[in-house]
């Protein structure tokens, strides 16, 4: 028993410095490891799952089966359809594939990474293979990964990640380090205790944990579409089918080729895989620019976003200080600077303070004239002796308590502006743990976050662009309103302390009445995120700190800074991996391209889901449904298929305005009206002029391209020598189609048109671009008094 007992207290001794491999097994067998925390991209099959199963997909399988069914195998040209719908799900499978790989490369590029000891080595693992136990290496510039406890040296960590308080705090052994904080300075030896959801940063972003809904109005707006042709398609298809059958006593092969002729049409065949290819390549056309998009749509929201909410420290500022100025007392500034130098080549300290004084001070050659006293929390200085005199710079409260009172008011007035006071003094010899005496103020050194560079051009920006600025910070608010002003927030004189606001804030007067927000909590950032909300903006956040984390999540797009912490980063949905501001104006330049080169793609596909619905509706009281699956193939790619792709991802930076699905409708009116008209134009004429049934239906195919090519003439406007090469090369490969293999489209031969015919399509084309025009002035004049009341009302998207 005693020698188990000494086997034991052995094991137990060996644990508190290292684990093995065997130990380390185990404990990944028990679950005791940290695991992954953040949300993952969807899986392969899922991917291919969304793409395939939907409803068009299903219907366009039907039709074509029933096709080729009921002719025998005959009317494969009728199917020809579904090589379109093939290439979208190509498409928009591989684009998103594609996507998926790109964000999973930069993730695992930006993973978090940590040195632990194991096996008596020292090892460098992914933070998701931490284990219970464990024994961590920390040293200045690490991020504390895991709650751990000091088991052997020193650290100063910094917490503003977890409080947004940026005071170094020291940890010895037996103190706790909680998960999310950094390293200022040291090195020590730390043990965990707690992995995965137990990690303190982990339960703060806890209430992060959940699926937040994509606030993407492509998407609401593709939704409106497939919900209102899911409430559409079915019965008019059924309608036209019993037509078909019942009064006009076609054989079922024709009924149904009659019927799919309009029920595919009237599907928007490509426009979702469209929307999905578009914002895909956008993903990967930011990886280029060190833009990680865990989201398809983020961009697209960044873009539409009227508020913005920036956290200071690292995203206006760099999380790093500065010596911006020094005020001399008893010394000159070049004797001040003579006395920093000395302090720093005898010091070997790295914390902000001193990595400040540092570069300010630049390299020297000093060599050192006696003890150096590193800085402490305990006596909030540091100093070295030279001879018998000694020089200190730190607080000025703990350097010379009894002259505090004497500066007090200077070293007010420096702190209203950011600054941070550090007293420089010359003192009686240094002896360790005894009091200072003899001291006199040399000056004040006056240091400050150091402002990003881009930061006052992003935020000239954003305001440019109407956006409304706000800044919610943990820092003290005098601080961050004087940083605020530095980078050029316009009212950054218009703040307010959290601290004094009590249990029950009054958020919405609070978001009227501020623009910069101190000491605020991380429940009060997302209460301040939920009343912008409410207040009907679209919000964007940014931030780098375990403190942002539930602000982020409840944000319509949130952005997090590669240099931030973890779990920031893993609920973000746009993660800067330069850490750079500046990418945020490449983002909504992005999403603008996005955004508009949709909607206009979308107007093209929705000219015909309009015309078909219409003529779908006519003819189930007059005539015959005029078109086969065949008849719409040639103009279907010509006008719509390859256009709508090409114009989709060049260059766009308007600003996205209005409504998606309202300002595509509206722009897809005047063709689909046109060719409505155009068509029953032609079956009055085929009733006075005695036209047979098949010059008839070649008319209405031609009057469709005539019109679908008008349409495709204004998309393509400003017309400028790209777009006229894409009009003019879809006008030619439309030509080819009819001229080559005008059977595979189910259309006559050139030359087998009459006169009659060609005079009747040159009155039509006339006629139809006179009222082509007319409905744009009249879709026009309807855009300028808004979205009319039944469309609010209706509320489809």
């Amino acid at each position: 028993m005693a020698e188990l007992k000494a086997e034991g207290a052995e094991q137990a001794e060996q644990t508190a410095l290292w684990l093995t491999s065997e130990q380390v097994a185990e404990r990944v067998a028990e679950g005791k490891v940290n695991g992954r925390q953040d949300l993952q991209t969807k899986s392969l099959g899922r991917i291919v799952r969304d793409n395939v199963c939907t409803l068009f997909n299903a219907l366009n399988f039907i039709l074509a089966i029933l096709i080729l069914v009921t002719s025998g195998g005959k009317s494969w040209n009728n199917v020809l359809f579904m090589g379109i719908v093939f290439f979208n799900l190509f498409v928009g499978i591989f684009q998103e594939i594609k996507a998926k790989k790109t964000i999973e490369k930069l993730s695992l590029i930006s993973a978090p990474k940590v040195k632990v000891l194991r096996d008596a080595e020292e090892r460098i693992i992914p933070v998701e293979q931490l284990v219970l136990d464990d024994v961590m290496i920390l040293e200045a510039g690490r991020q504390i990964c895991a709650d751990s406890i000091v088991v052997g040296g020193s650290i100063e960590v910094n917490e503003s990640m977890i409080t947004g308080e940026s005071d170094p705090i020291l940890k010895k052994e037996g103190e706790e380090l909680k998960s999310g904080s950094f390293v200022v300075s040291g090195r020590c030896s730390a043990r965990v205790f707690h992995v995965g959801a137990d990690n303190y940063a982990n339960k703060i972003a806890s209430g992060a944990r959940y699926i937040k809904k994509t606030n993407s109005e492509t998407l609401r707006a593709m939704r409106a579409i497939i919900r209102l042709m899911s409430i559409v398609v079915v019965p008019l298809g059924v309608g036209l089918l019993l037509k078909q059958i019942l009064v006009a006593g076609n054989p079922m092969d024709e009924a149904i080729r009659k019927m799919a002729g309009g029920v595919v049409s009237m599907i928007p065949q490509g426009l979702i895989a469209l929307s999905t290819t578009v914002f895909a390549v956008g993903v990967v056309r930011l990886s280029r620019h060190n833009t990680l998009s865990q989201d398809l749509y983020s961009i697209e929201t960044l873009a539409r976003v009227d508020m913005l909410c920036l956290d200071k420290t690292g995203t206006i500022t760099e999380g790093t200080m500065v010596v911006s100025g020094v005020s001399p007392e008893a010394a000159t500034e070049e004797e001040m600077r003579g006395v920093l130098s000395y302090v720093v080549a005898c010091v070997p300290d790295n914390n902000p303070t001193y990595n400040a004084v540092a570069d300010y001070v630049g390299e020297n050659e000093i060599v050192p004239e006696g003890d150096a006293f590193p800085f402490s929390s305990d006596r909030k200085w540091s100093g070295a002796n030279k001879g018998d005199v000694g020089y200190v710079m730190g607080a000025l409260e703990f350097i010379a308590p009894d002259k505090a009172a004497a500066f007090a008011e200077k070293c007010e007035a420096f702190s209203s502006e950011g600054k941070r006071v550090i007293t420089v003094a010359r003192t009686a010899k240094i002896e360790q743990g005894v009091p200072l005496s003899g001291q006199e103020i040399l000056g004040f050194v006056l240091i400050e976050d150091k402002i990003r560079a881009e930061a006052p051009d992003t935020l000239r920006f954003f305001a440019e662009q109407g956006v409304d600025i706000r800044v919610i910070s943990g820092d003290n608010p005098v601080t961050v309103s004087a940083i605020a002003a530095k980078a050029g927030l316009a009212g950054a004189d218009k703040y307010t302390d959290a601290a004094s606001w009590g249990e029950d804030p009054d958020y919405d007067t609070l978001t009227k009445e501020y623009k910069v927000f101190g000491r605020v909590t991380p429940e009060q950032k997302l209460g301040l995120i939920k009343t912008f909300k409410k207040q009907k903006h679209t919000v964007a956040m940014t931030g780098d700190g375990v403190n942002d984390v539930l602000a982020l999540k409840e944000a319509d797009c949130s952005v997090a800074m590669a240099s931030g912490s973890d779990v920031a980063k893993s609920v973000a949905s746009l993660v800067l991996l330069d850490s750079n501001f500046a990418s945020m104006p490449r983002v909504v330049a992005e999403g603008r391209r996005s955004i508009n080169n949709l909607q206009r793609s979308a107007s093209l596909y929705l000219v015909k889901t309009i015309y078909s619905a219409l003529l779908a509706v006519i003819f189930l009281f007059i005539g015959s449904y005029p078109f086969e699956p065949s008849d719409l193939t040639l103009v279907g790619v010509t006008t719509i298929g390859i256009p709508s792709f090409l114009l989709a991802l060049e260059p766009n930076k308007e600003r996205a305005e209005g409504s998606f699905l309202y300002n595509a409708l509206r722009k897809a009116l005047p063709g689909a009206l046109t060719i409505v008209v155009g068509i029953v134009a032609i079956q009055i004429i085929k009733m006075t002029m005695g036209l047979s049934a098949e010059e008839a239906r070649m008319l209405c195919v031609l009057m469709v391209a005539v019109a679908n090519f008008m349409v495709l003439f204004r998309v393509c406007l400003p017309m400028d020598v790209k777009h006229a090469v894409y009009f003019f090369l879809m006008l030619a490969l439309y030509m080819v189609g009819w001229l080559v293999t005008p059977w595979t489209f189910h259309m006559m031969k050139i030359n087998e048109l009459t006169t009659r015919m060609l005079w009747i399509l040159l009155a039509l084309t006339g006629a139809g671009a006179v009222i082509f025009v007319l409905f744009i002035f009249l879709e026009k004049k309807i855009a300028k008094r808004g979205k009319p009341k039944f469309l609010k009302t209706l509320n489809l998207e």
